[in-house]
C-alpha cells in the first residue's frame, strides 16, 4: 500500500468520525432551550452591551459548574489528529511554510489557557503563532429557523467566545513575548537573533497571533452563513471552519507534519511525520544546526518593513505581505474587468507590479512598496499598467480604493498563494543565474550564494537598493569618482545606510582606508569579475540591476553589451 493511499484511507476514517449524526436527544434539547438573543455582529454594539451588563447589579445564581472533560467525540478527534498531524489544516503560512513542519499539542499559554493545538510560521524576525481550538463535530453551527438564520447556535457561540477569551488574554505585548520565550527551545539554531543573551525576546522580534476554530459537521449552504464566517475573520481575525470544510481542503493536497510537545523539560516528539527538519527520531528533538538553503527566507535582508525601526507598516516585498496581496486579489489579476487566475494548473501567470511609475520631490519613496501600492497582475496587464500615463507617488490613482480592501479568508487559496510566493522567491535568482552564465550543476556554491543574495536585495526597499548599488560600484570600481560617502560614521548616521547595515548586506571594515570603511557583503570579487567579463562597458549598469534582483533589466543590459561589442 502506497503512502498516498494510506493517507486517503486515514482521511476517509476521519471523515466518518466527524460525520456522526447529531443525536435526536441533542436536537430535542436544542429546540426546548429558550431562544437566545442574537449576539450583535457589530463590534461597537457588542462592547456597548458588555459595558451595560457590567454596570448591572449582580444576580445571585448557582455556583458555576466545573469544567467538563472532553467528550468522547472531541477526545477521539483530538487523538486522531495527534496520531496523524496532516489532518489539521494550518492556514495563513508565510513563504517558508510551517515552521519545522510541526504542530504543537496542548501548549499552555502564559495566561494559563490551553488551546488544543498551536503552530508557527516565521519570516526573518517576524514570528506568527496560531492557536487552534477544535470542538465536537456534533455541535450545531447554524440555525435552520428563518428568524435566527443570521446567528450561530449557542453551542458554537460558546466555542467562539472561548477563542475571544484567548485574544483578550494575549492582546498584551508582554504576554506574547512570554509565549515566544516559552517556545525558545524550538528556536535554538534560528539564524536570526530573536532572543537576547539573557533569554529575553529581542526588541527587533515582531510577534503576531492567529486564531483557528474548527467545529461542527455542517456545510455552508447560504450566503448569510458564509458572511457570518467572513465577519469573524475580517473583524476578529478568527478563521472559522467546520470539519467538512477542513476535509475538503485536505483532499486538495496533503502536507506531512510532525506533532511536538514543548514543556519545561524541552521538546518531545509525539508523532514524526516529516523528519526532514527534525534530525533526531528519539524522544528529544535534534534541531537543524543551520538552514543552508534558507528555506524560511529568514535571511532576507529587507525584513519587509519600513525604514523606521518603530514602523509597523508592512512592505509588499515581504513574503507575508505578498500573501496578503494574493488574498486581497482572490488569486486573480487586479486589473478591473480581468478574471485571469494567476495560478493555473501549477503555472504562474502573473507577477507583482508597482502602482505608481513616477516620483517627484514631494513623494515619500518609503511608501512605494506598501501593500496598497502594489498589485497582483497577469503578465499582459502588468506590462500595460497605467497605459503610458505617469502617476506620481502620493497623488490619487484610480485604483487606490480597491487596493485598500481586505478580502475574507478562503482555504482553497492557500496552495495557490504558497506556490506564488515560492515562485516569487525563485524568480529572483533563476533568470539572473542564466544571464550570468552560472550553471548550478557546475558551480553549485556560486549558484547558491546568488540565490540567497538575490532574495535579500529583492526584499530591500527601493531607496536602499539605490544606495547599495552606489556602494557596490564605488567599492569595486575605485578608478571612477562616484562621490559616495562610505565612512564608518555614515553607516550609523544615515538611516538608509544603517538599514543596510542592520540587514547585513554591508559591513564596516575598520582596516580599510579612511572614508572607505563601508563595504558590501552581498557581492564577492568572483561574481564581480564574472559581471565585468560578461558585460564589459555595461558592467556598472548590470550591477545596478543586480542590486534590484531585476532579471529582466539584467537581460536587457546583456543584450546592449553584446550589441556594443559587435559594433566595435
Amino acid at each position: 500500500m502506497t503512502e498516498s493511499t494510506n493517507q486517503q484511507q486515514i482521511i476517509d476514517t476521519f471523515e466518518r468520525l466527524v460525520s456522526t449524526p447529531r443525536s435526536m436527544l441533542s436536537e430535542i434539547k436544542a429546540k426546548q432551550a429558550s431562544p437566545q438573543v442574537p449576539e450583535p455582529r457589530n463590534r461597537i454594539k457588542r462592547k456597548g452591551l458588555e459595558s451595560q451588563a457590567g454596570k448591572r447589579k449582580p444576580v445571585r445564581s448557582a455556583p458555576p459548574e466545573k469544567p467538563q472533560a472532553p467528550t468522547r467525540d472531541e477526545h477521539s478527534i483530538h487523538k486522531m489528529i495527534v496520531d496523524h498531524p496532516f489532518l489539521l489544516h494550518t492556514p495563513e503560512l508565510f513563504g517558508g511554510g510551517l515552521y519545522l513542519d510541526s504542530v504543537l499539542n496542548k501548549h499552555r499559554l502564559p495566561c494559563n489557557l490551553i488551546p488544543d493545538f498551536a503552530y508557527i510560521t516565521a519570516q526573518d524576525r517576524v514570528i506568527k503563532i496560531t492557536l487552534v481550538e477544535i470542538e465536537r463535530s456534533v455541535k450545531g453551527v447554524f440555525h435552520s429557523h428563518i428568524s435566527m438564520r443570521s446567528t450561530f447556535r449557542s453551542e458554537t457561540v460558546e466555542a467562539i467566545n472561548q477563542v475571544r477569551e484567548w485574544r483578550a488574554a494575549m492582546e498584551n505585548d508582554d504576554m506574547r513575548r512570554a509565549l515566544l520565550r516559552n517556545l525558545r527551545p524550538l528556536f535554538q539554531n534560528y539564524p536570526v537573533g530573536i532572543f537576547e543573551p539573557d533569554g529575553h525576546v529581542s526588541n527587533l522580534a515582531r510577534i503576531s497571533l492567529g486564531y483557528v476554530l474548527v467545529v461542527g459537521s455542517e456545510t455552508v449552504e447560504t450566503p448569510i452563513q458564509q458572511q457570518m464566517i467572513d465577519d469573524l475573520y475580517l473583524h476578529e481575525d478568527i478563521i472559522f471552519m467546520t470539519y467538512p470544510m477542513m476535509i475538503q481542503r485536505l483532499r486538495t493536497g496533503i502536507r506531512a507534519k510532525n506533532m511536538l510537545k514543548v514543556g519545561p523539560r524541552g521538546i518531545s516528539v509525539e508523532t514524526l511525520g516529516a523528519p526532514t527538519q527534525l534530525l533526531s527520531k528519539g524522544p528529544d528533538v535534534g534541531l537543524p544546526r543551520e538552514f543552508d538553503t534558507d528555506a524560511y527566507g529568514i535571511k532576507m535582508a529587507g525584513l519587509g518593513w519600513a525604514l523606521s525601526g518603530n514602523a509597523r507598516r508592512a512592505s509588499a516585498v515581504h513574503p507575508a505581505s505578498i500573501k496578503q496581496i494574493f488574498y486581497r486579489a482572490n488569486g486573480l489579476c487586479e486589473q478591473p474587468g480581468c478574471t485571469t487566475k494567476i495560478i493555473h494548473e501549477g503555472e504562474v501567470r502573473g507577477r507583482l507590479r508597482h502602482l505608481y511609475n513616477g516620483i517627484d520631490d514631494l513623494s515619500d519613496v518609503e511608501t512605494l512598496s506598501d501593500t496598497d501600492h502594489v498589485l497582483l497582475m497577469c503578465h499582459e496587464h502588468a506590462d500595460a499598467l497605467n497605459k503610458g500615463q505617469v502617476f506620481m507617488l502620493g497623488r490619487p490613482h484610480p485604483l487606490n480604493d480597491a487596493l485598500k480592501l481586505r478580502r475574507p479568508y478562503r482555504p482553497l487559496l492557500d496552495d495557490d498563494a504558497y506556490a506564488f510566493i515560492g515562485e516569487w522567491n525563485d524568480s529572483k535568482s533563476h533568470p539572473i543565474l542564466e544571464t550570468l552564465g552560472i550553471d548550478a550543476a557546475l558551480e553549485p556554491e556560486l549558484a547558491r550564494l546568488v540565490h540567497l543574495w538575490s532574495m535579500a536585495v529583492a526584499s530591500l526597499p527601493w531607496v536602499c537598493q539605490i544606495k547599495l548599488s552606489q556602494i557596490v560600484r564605488d567599492h569595486f570600481d575605485p578608478k571612477n569618482s562616484w562621490n559616495v560617502d562610505r565612512s564608518r560614521r555614515y553607516a550609523h548616521t544615515n538611516r538608509v545606510c544603517h538599514y543596510l547595515w542592520r540587514a547585513s548586506v554591508i559591513r564596516v571594515n575598520d582596516l580599510a582606508r579612511p572614508g572607505k570603511e563601508i563595504e558590501p557583503t552581498v557581492f564577492s570579487k568572483t561574481l564581480i569579475d564574472r559581471v565585468n567579463k560578461r558585460f564589459g562597458s555595461r558592467s556598472m549598469a548590470a550591477i545596478s540591476a543586480l542590486c534590484e534582483a531585476n532579471g529582466r533589466r539584467l537581460e536587457e543590459e546583456l543584450k546592449r553589451a553584446i550589441r556594443e561589442a559587435q559594433e566595435v
